[in-house]
């Protein structure tokens, strides 16, 4: 069977969420495929010498094109290769080019449920394209029960063609340099969120629920780290007019060593976030023996199970009861790491790669 897939989201050299996924799905993918799976890699530019060298089966289609790769420049390839499947991780479906059996991964509607976070263009191309993708696809792949139920109600995509198939948590990382900033933070106590710094993670919550206990826990601090997203400018101005301000500590992107160093030593993380298709940093923490408060929203309860505590986003109230809960009790944080502990292990990214190879593979 000539497998094609998409390997454009590989390239990219700071990974986020998504990123994380596409290159653990693909690499697995590799790993698990055997002679019979002839698999065709197609990307912007050459992929990392240290996957090709380690798959030497495996070729490499580099199909240069800055703009509408994968409507235009993708499609044309595929269709001098005739693969028998086509496999996209974190894309859309070509419009032509395709094979009949063409699979998608779409990881949430987080545009549906907050559009007021993206411009008219970017809108309109998400919701263009995710609906495209789901009815072109043989069948579309989704992280989350949640995301299913979003994609088959918004969009009415026959549900039996959407399969659900939970992420794994992404490998542990923790070589590489750490910045003396990161080393020093992880010497103190600290709330922790990880993400891109957006209007839809709730990050407003967070800094005026940061404000309302500082006074009771001087010695706590509250650490943002990621990349600026939409609205950032908005949570800037929010943090610098906060009357804890000089005790939010804001890091940009972190490298994958400097995550877990973050991870490793927090007090407690917290994810209010209003949309999440599936949410790896709650099972990130949990796999980092840290207690975690969640939202109520979209997948996280899915996802985080019984391990974790979850307040509405809209209640700054109940978020500040339920952590104070957390700070203020040992038995509470053990009862909810050891809880945590047994949560992620359910989790498994080696589980995720053998139900994907099988969905595109099957029948």
């Amino acid at each position: 069977m000539r497998i094609a897939i998409d390997a454009s989201k590989i390239e990219t050299e700071h990974k986020t969420g998504t990123e994380y996924y596409s290159w653990e799905l693909i690499t697995g993918i590799l790993d698990l495929s055997d002679e019979s799976h002839e698999i065709l890699l197609y990307s912007r530019k050459p992929l990392p010498t240290e996957i090709l060298e380690r798959h030497p089966r495996v070729l490499n289609r580099v199909v240069p094109g800055r703009f509408m790769w994968t409507l235009w420049h993708l499609p044309w390839a595929m269709r001098a290769d005739a693969p028998d499947v086509f496999y996209t991780p974190a894309s859309i479906v070509p419009p032509f080019g395709r094979p009949k059996k063409s699979f998608v991964v779409i990881h949430g509607l987080e545009y549906e449920a907050f559009p007021q976070a993206y411009s008219f263009f970017r809108f309109w191309h998400l919701a263009t394209f995710t609906l495209l993708s789901a009815k072109w696809a043989y069948r579309v792949i989704v992280p989350s029960h949640s995301t299913k139920h979003d994609l088959v109600s918004e969009y009415n995509i026959d549900q039996d063609t959407v399969q659900v198939i939970h992420s794994g948590v992404p490998a542990r990382h923790e070589d590489g340099e750490i910045r003396s900033q990161v080393v020093d933070i992880t010497n103190e106590q600290y709330l922790l969120w990880i993400g891109r710094k957006e209007t839809r993670k709730n990050l407003e919550l967070l800094i005026s629920l940061f404000e309302a206990i500082q006074a009771d826990y001087p010695e706590l601090k509250l650490v943002l780290a990621g990349k600026e997203g939409f609205g950032y400018s908005e949570i800037r101005t929010l943090i610098q007019k906060s009357s804890a301000s000089d005790r939010i500590i804001e890091l940009g992107f972190v490298s994958d060593a400097e995550k877990q160093e973050l991870f490793d030593h927090a007090t407690v993380f917290v994810f209010p976030s209003w949309y999440e298709g599936f949410g790896f940093p709650i099972l990130e923490a949990m796999r980092a023996g840290v207690p975690v408060m969640a939202s109520t929203q979209s997948s996280l309860p899915e996802i985080g199970g019984n391990a974790a505590v979850y307040a509405e986003p809209d209640d700054p109230t109940e978020w500040e009861r339920e952590l104070r809960g957390i700070l203020d009790n040992p038995e509470t944080r053990q009862a909810l790491i050891k809880r945590g502990y047994d949560q992620w292990q359910k989790f498994s990214f080696d589980q995720t790669v053998e139900e994907t190879l099988d969905c595109i593979t099957g029948p």
